[in-house]
């Protein structure tokens, strides 16, 4: 209860650190979870490449955020959220990549950077996720897996929702990263859904 709270600050996922651009597996971050059952957790949590971190040029400037790769990669937990690991080997953790080159010559590349909590609703799970443009500005597009399914997700396109990336036990595909975005383009990206 909440007069019994204490701090665990105890690592639940580390990912590999990885100088390979296209593997986003440089650095892991856990934004997003869903549990049925307390034990069984899927989660969405922002990958990426870090090119500073490996000394590797960026063309376009020297700020730490200077060419950052970003995607949304899936993760698991079987024990109640305690560990997590990568539903797929990388790069076949990522449900929503960056465009498929990397390029040191753009400042802030494109690619989706974030994602909400995620919110059971009639039936489907929700998520809004903050995706880069490759001008630079950012939009909010609405995901949702219908039936629970956290193996399907889909994007909303303006008009319908349309099947957007699946996981097919070994790796995600993904068939549509573009979206209508939730609200106007060049808004800050949404944090949570209530």
């Amino acid at each position: 209860d909440l007069a019994h709270l204490v701090k665990d600050c105890r690592v639940r996922f580390s990912a590999a650190g990885s100088a390979d651009p296209l593997l986003l597996d440089d650095r892991t971050w856990l934004h997003a979870f869903h549990t049925d059952d307390g034990e069984n957790v899927f989660a969405f949590a922002s990958a990426s490449f870090i090119p500073y971190r490996h000394k590797m040029p960026c063309s376009a400037g020297t700020a730490r955020t200077d060419c950052w790769r970003n995607g949304i990669a899936a993760l698991t937990s079987d024990d109640g959220g305690r560990t997590f690991t990568y539903l797929g080997t990388p790069p076949g953790h990522i449900v929503f990549p960056p465009p498929p080159v990397y390029r040191d010559d753009l400042a802030s590349p494109p690619g989706f950077m974030s994602t909400t909590n995620i919110v059971p609703w009639n039936g489907a799970l929700y998520t809004i996720l903050w995706r880069r443009d490759d001008d630079g500005r950012g939009e909010n597009c609405l995901a949702r897996s219908v039936g629970n399914d956290t193996r399907r997700w889909q994007v909303w396109n303006g008009r319908a929702f349309v099947d957007a990336a699946a996981f097919d036990g070994t790796a995600w595909s993904t068939a549509v990263t573009d979206c209508a975005p939730i609200g106007p383009r060049g808004d800050p990206w949404i944090r949570g859904l209530v």
